[in-house]
């Protein structure tokens, strides 16, 4: 099992948004994302010169995706919009591996400060990786 990373490539965003599809489709998240959104979603981060895309393989496969936005602040932060590993190569670590191929890209860049939004159950993930939590509240409203 070889693990290899690197930017997504627009021949990759099919596949990336198949990974995005069935790791949101299962719980805690049950979201149904159409192939149409998922690149639509995928294709408008890759042209938004803030975003940065990155790609898992396992074997020359694609296995995960990780999409977040350098955020223009007093100083630059990123923030990790989407972070998705197929669910039959997920628990390998390959989650870790990525995020840590992120923040050595990202890190290049000058970026010294990552943050994101998670699930309550993916703590002990981002806690493994050597994140810090915050007493942050995330609100938000149907309309």
């Amino acid at each position: 099992m070889r693990i290899t990373f690197n930017k997504l490539c627009t021949t990759n965003i099919e596949d990336a948004a198949n990974v995005i599809i069935e790791a949101y489709k299962m719980p805690p998240w049950c979201n149904v994302w159409s192939i149409e959104k998922a690149q639509k979603s995928i294709t408008v981060s890759m042209n938004n010169p803030q975003d940065r895309c990155f790609a898992a393989f396992e074997d020359d496969v694609f296995v995960g995706v990780l999409i977040g936005r350098i955020q223009i602040y007093a100083e630059d932060e990123f923030y990790i919009m989407q972070l998705a590993i197929h669910p039959q190569f997920s628990r390998k670590g390959i989650g870790s591996k990525l995020l840590t191929y992120c923040m050595e890209q990202i890190k290049s860049e000058g970026i010294t400060h990552i943050e994101l939004m998670t699930a309550p159950h993916d703590t002990v993930f981002y806690e493994k990786c050597r994140f810090n939590s915050s007493d942050a509240i995330n609100f938000w409203k149907d309309l």
